[in-house]
């Protein structure tokens, strides 16, 4: 996965690279196992900071540019949004349903 930041190394983009960057960083991780299923906006809240041991780069830390509950919130927003997005759809899908079958009564 490629993970694109800006200067403070805030999370701009994933795999799709967005207009201006300052850098990209390639990682073998995964999109779910690094963000654990996080939505889009609750990943742009997030920084992928190069980690420092005695002034040598190891690796890199993932972590929150806000409060960690901003992005729970955000996230759970998201996950509500989306489940109400299902249950109206599924509701339309009925009533879908039920007027074909008025119709077919109908004729």
């Amino acid at each position: 996965m490629k993970i694109y930041t800006d200067v403070n190394y805030n999370i701009i983009s994933l795999d799709k690279e967005p207009d201006s960057y300052y850098k990209v960083i390639d990682t073998a991780d995964t999109r779910e196992s690094l963000f654990n299923g996080l939505c889009d906006e609750a990943i742009s809240l997030m920084r992928y900071e190069p980690l420092y041991t005695e002034h040598v780069m190891t690796g890199y830390i993932l972590s929150s540019s806000v409060d960690w509950h901003v992005v729970q919130l955000i996230q759970n927003l998201y996950s509500n949004t989306k489940k109400e997005v299902f249950n109206l759809s599924a509701r339309l899908d009925y009533w879908d349903m039920v007027s074909e079958r008025e119709d077919i009564n109908n004729e």
